[in-house]
């Protein structure tokens, strides 16, 4: 028998929220397992011999194991020794699913240190990719909420994981909608990151994923940044990443970021310059309606621009000061 605290007992995967806005409030209520706690997992896993049974126990201990990382750091060796043997397990078993919204709660909790959630991003990354495609296009807004509370780095690893699902979203035409489907852009902080990562987006170009030799000559973005977004998703396609961008036309240029008509236009401008006429078309379409009011002698454009055009590997820190002011303000 393995005695374990009533308020871990849950379904395997959890189930999402009952409305579109309660997913604003999900906290993380799990508490962490101490050192016989941990055992006492470690031993159910051995003992466990189907992908049911694996499930299950995942669902039911992954968070409170992620959770002890905080509470106790000298279970350190324990939990890396446990969660080596769950990544082992994990890699050959693509139909096991882990409780997604439990983790998504996880990393959005407060106090929760940089280092667990650094750990929690890692399995929200693992537990998003094994959902269906109608339970990852119906949690788009859940994954955008998690930004609040990460790092630029796990942030990339989200939006990185995101981009194959894009490809399939839809962004709607109106205010009251996009409010609705997307409520998470009301955030300053989200939609600074979305931007961000939007750029190298828009700027990577097609053939780093069939020819890795031959885009090392793209001046604009650097080998590392590329890397760093192909990494977390290495099964991406040309046409994929194709739907991506086009979904990123239509998502920087929606009402959440009206209030920076200078910087989406920018944006939009580089997306013209796109290879594939769906994103060309789409970005230039996008940037008619907005030209007119737009200052081309504002700083953050012409820093954006200039930075390009000098084809440094990174952006000018002088740009992330415009965006933040501007995303700050309004």
């Amino acid at each position: 028998h393995y005695f374990i605290q009533s308020n871990l007992r849950q379904s395997t995967r959890c189930h999402p929220p009952n409305d579109s806005t309660s997913h604003q409030k999900l906290k993380c209520k799990m508490e962490a397992l101490d050192s016989n706690g941990i055992e006492r997992v470690f031993l159910r896993l051995l003992n466990c011999d189907s992908d049911d049974g694996l499930q299950e126990i995942l669902g039911r201990f992954l968070v409170p194991v992620l959770a002890a990382f905080q509470a106790n750091s000298s279970l350190l060796p324990k939990l890396n020794e446990l969660l080596g043997h769950v990544n082992k397990r994990l890699l050959h078993r693509p139909d096991v699913q882990l409780p997604f919204y439990s983790l998504v709660g996880f990393v959005r909790g407060e106090g929760v240190s940089s280092f667990s959630v650094n750990m929690g991003v890692l399995y929200v990354k693992k537990a998003y990719e094994r959902l269906s495609l109608e339970e990852r296009l119906s949690n788009v807004d859940l994954m955008f909420s998690c930004l609040d509370n990460t790092t630029e780095f796990q942030s990339e690893v989200l939006l990185s994981v995101l981009l194959p699902t894009l490809e399939k979203f839809t962004i709607p035409n109106y205010l009251d909608k996009q409010e609705t489907l997307l409520p998470s852009l009301k955030s300053k902080v989200i939609c600074r990151k979305i931007f961000n990562f939007s750029l190298k987006v828009i700027l990577m170009p097609y053939v780093a994923l069939t020819d890795k030799d031959s885009w090392k000559t793209q001046s604009t973005l650097s080998e590392a940044k590329i890397a760093g977004i192909l990494k977390h998703i290495p099964t991406l396609t040309p046409d994929s990443l194709e739907g991506a961008k086009h979904t990123l036309v239509h998502l920087v240029s929606c009402e959440a970021f009206s209030h920076h008509p200078a910087l989406v236009v920018a944006f939009l401008v580089i997306a013209q310059a796109d290879t594939r006429c769906k994103v060309s078309d789409a970005a230039e379409s996008r940037s008619k309606k907005m030209r007119n009011a737009v200052n081309w002698e504002d700083e953050g454009v012409v820093v954006l621009f200039y930075g390009l055009f000098l084809g440094q590997d990174k952006l000018p820190a002088k740009v992330g000061t415009a965006l933040e002011s501007r995303f700050q303000s309004g």
